[in-house]
């Protein structure tokens, strides 16, 4: 999922003062309130129910950041005027309930590897970062897999259970470390030129990853030559002119890899021209190894954000051309078009969504007022996956 490119740091406080009540919402109607008292949690769902969503935990004047599910739990960053900045949880069934700070610091992008949760620990801002894990579910026994990366526009790295992938902005290349503490010390695998942030997807032994045009990939988890492709009916390789600015290609907004399926968020050129978001953009998936393309959903409008978990595919689509909210949608990959669903607004086009055996989970932004103060409180939504066939 693709994320801001900054990591904003504030002062520190309580988050137990900011906590807000929740409540139910049917996305197809009129809302209520639920229950009446503040401090129980909404009633855990059972039942699969694509038309409702539900409040986990409302935080005034608190900014959340890559929601991530581990178990029974719910991790996230969170930072704000008013709140201790660092890693917290929750349990999926009672999140307001059991929120815990595990770690206080700057973090960003949360990612689970079996056992353990990748993390990347930032400095004072414009300062240095660290790839870390810590193992869960209580974020103990911390372990820095490779520091002091320059902080300047960072991307997320991609932790696997073997290797650690990140971009490095300053000299514009992929890098990997082994796990667990990167002994033998980075390793290029490729150089990424004109790319200023960098989302690597890996699956099966493959490395991709995107500069806006084309789709990158490299086999031998990442260090066999890199192939530039096309993202065409077959994901076939592009011609020796890739580079030339008058090359009519399509735009590749973002990817996703699951099962021996590369998916990809694709702007379609009307031109014969490079193409922006201003283009038409489909939701498609190819075999990792290329071949026949799969369309799974067409818009007018720019998609992005695209991510696969168990079969059911996730993206955003700007709310209004001059917004910049976004309304998350998903699908089933086996009947797109039957199964599409829209489950509400996330606070930006850069907003995080994640989900776990049984839910979707996502971040929206709601206008609250105290007093003659207006601010935004993010709160935490979640609804239930989409039965499989």
């Amino acid at each position: 999922m693709k994320r801001r490119a900054q990591t904003s740091f504030m002062s520190v406080a309580t988050l137990a003062l900011l906590l807000g009540c929740g409540g139910n919402v049917n996305l197809g109607g009129k809302g209520t309130d639920g229950d009446s008292n503040p401090d129980r949690d909404p009633p855990t769902t059972t039942e699969p129910d694509p038309s409702a969503s539900t409040s986990l935990v409302k935080l005034p004047e608190v900014n959340l950041d890559d929601l991530v599910v581990a178990g029974d739990h719910l991790y996230f960053t969170a930072y704000g005027a008013k709140q201790t900045q660092g890693l917290y949880r929750c349990d999926q069934a009672r999140c307001k309930a059991t929120l815990k700070l595990l770690a206080e610091g700057g973090f960003a992008f949360p990612q689970v590897l079996g056992n353990r949760l990748g993390v990347s620990r930032f400095s004072e801002p414009g300062g240095s970062y660290d790839l870390m894990t810590f193992a869960l579910p209580d974020a103990s026994a911390p372990q820095v897999v490779f520091g002091d990366l320059p902080g300047l526009q960072p991307s997320p790295a991609l932790f696997t259970n073997d290797f650690v992938y990140f971009g490095v902005l300053m000299d514009h290349a992929v890098y990997r470390c082994a796990q667990p503490d990167c002994a033998a010390g980075p390793q290029q695998l490729a150089p990424n030129p004109g790319v200023n942030h960098v989302k690597l997807e890996a699956d099966a032994g493959l490395l991709f990853w995107t500069d806006g045009s084309f789709i990158y990939r490299a086999g031998d988890d990442g260090v066999a030559p890199v192939e530039i492709l096309q993202p065409d009916g077959q994901l076939s390789a592009a011609p020796p002119r890739t580079f030339d600015p008058e090359y009519p290609v399509d735009g590749v907004d973002s990817l996703a890899v699951r099962d021996g399926m590369l998916y990809a968020s694709v702007a379609r050129s009307q031109t014969g021209r490079g193409c922006d978001s201003t283009c038409p953009h489909e939701i498609v998936g190819w075999p990792v190894e290329g071949g026949p393309i799969q369309v799974f959903f067409k818009s007018n409008t720019r998609l992005s954000n695209v991510a696969i978990v168990d079969g059911e595919l996730m993206w955003f689509r700007p709310s209004t051309p001059f917004s910049d909210a976004a309304t998350m949608s998903t699908c089933r990959v086996e009947a797109c078009e039957a199964t599409y669903r829209e489950l509400g607004q996330v606070k930006s086009e850069d907003g995080v969504f994640t989900a776990g055996e049984q839910h979707v989970y996502w971040v929206e932004a709601k206008a609250e007022q105290r007093g003659n103060t207006s601010f935004l409180a993010d709160e935490i939504r979640r609804s239930p996956r989409l039965p499989k066939p």
